[in-house]
């Protein structure tokens, strides 16, 4: 994976109001960081949380060094305060490996993530930015890689690559996120996940490469229960490509949903399916649905397609029921 370049989070510090060099305090296990500060080595912490990083002061450069929770129940790095920051180095064998709370505002970029057990990133606050996360998933089955709790809102999720995501890839709740340009590598339940604590999400432009084969924009391809499953209302989800997922697009119980401009192709039963009686107002736009393999457009819930639902201009070989568009 090509990781971004910290160009992008230099510019941005003085807008967070951070300046740009470092102080030479020791970093130790268990501090409270309220200066930027850079590692000098790897760190094994049986302290929990292993680091705090409290802004808007407060920042960290791994410098490429790693972080390890000596109890893997612990947690691994919190950003608390206002716009903390945190880049440039390995988290390892910790429970959630990031937090970012408080107030938000926080920036995370560069940070590869070994054998997690709970959640890679998991966002407690607004308006934060996360980038070039690298997980391996070399952890356990029920680990996700990226979480939004509610009512956490306007976070940016962009540019990281998961692979193997126990549970889901990225998970979802709270309003108005964007999730846009992530890779997701065979995702075990979900690829990505739009809890019903949430909505008006922004799904667009996300990548998953399988077996070594060439990156593919908008793509997600492995071997998830579902690619995008969307359990709330009023979501855009547009440009993404899922494949060899049971289901490529799920839209459960929810309304006011557009999805568009998707290629849901060779999957293993279905392309786009809208389930449940309470689902109303979506609007499936322009994708593309074929060679999957039960049916390419699926709404069993709606077998006169009288609904308020609506399929327009999708391209589709085989679909339940055959007036679905």
């Amino acid at each position: 994976m090509k990781k971004p370049s910290l160009t992008l989070f230099l510019t941005l510090l003085p807008t967070f109001g951070l300046p740009l060099a470092s102080n030479s305090f020791a970093v130790s296990c268990g501090d409270t960081i309220t200066t930027q500060e850079s590692l000098t080595e790897d760190l094994s912490c049986e302290t929990n949380p292993a680091l705090t990083i409290d802004g808007p002061g407060g920042g960290l450069n791994l410098n490429g060094f790693t972080v390890t929770c000596i109890e893997p129940l612990h947690e691994g790095i919190y950003l608390t305060g206002l716009a903390a920051s945190l880049f440039n180095g390995v988290i390892d064998n910790c429970n959630d490996s990031i937090a970012l709370t408080e107030d938000g505002v926080h920036f995370v970029s560069d940070i590869e993530i070994n054998n997690l057990v709970g959640v890679g990133v998991r966002i407690e606050s607004n308006s934060n930015f996360v980038t070039g996360i690298v997980i391996p998933f070399n952890g356990t089955q029920y680990a996700i890689g990226i979480e939004t709790a509610n009512p956490a809102s306007l976070n940016q999720i962009t540019g990281n690559f998961l692979e193997f995501p126990g549970f889901s890839g990225i998970y979802i709740e709270g309003r108005s996120n964007t999730v846009t340009g992530n890779e997701i590598l065979n995702p075990g339940d979900f690829g990505i996940a739009l809890d019903s604590d949430g909505g008006s999400n922004l799904i667009l432009l996300n990548t998953i490469i399988s077996d070594s084969k060439a990156r593919i924009f908008n793509t997600l391809n492995g071997d998830g229960d579902v690619g995008i499953s969307v359990s709330s209302d009023s979501n855009l989800i547009s440009q993404n490509s899922i494949s060899n997922s049971t289901t490529g697009i799920r839209i459960n119980n929810s309304d006011s949903n557009t999805v568009s401009s998707n290629e849901a192709d060779n999957n293993i039963d279905y392309g786009i399916v809208i389930e449940g009686t309470s689902a109303e107002f979506n609007n499936i736009l322009s994708n593309t649905a074929n060679d999957n393999g039960i049916f390419d457009l699926y709404s069993p819930d709606d077998p006169n397609c009288t609904s308020s639902n609506n399929w327009i201009g999708n391209s589709s070989t085989i679909n339940d029921p055959n007036c679905l568009d």
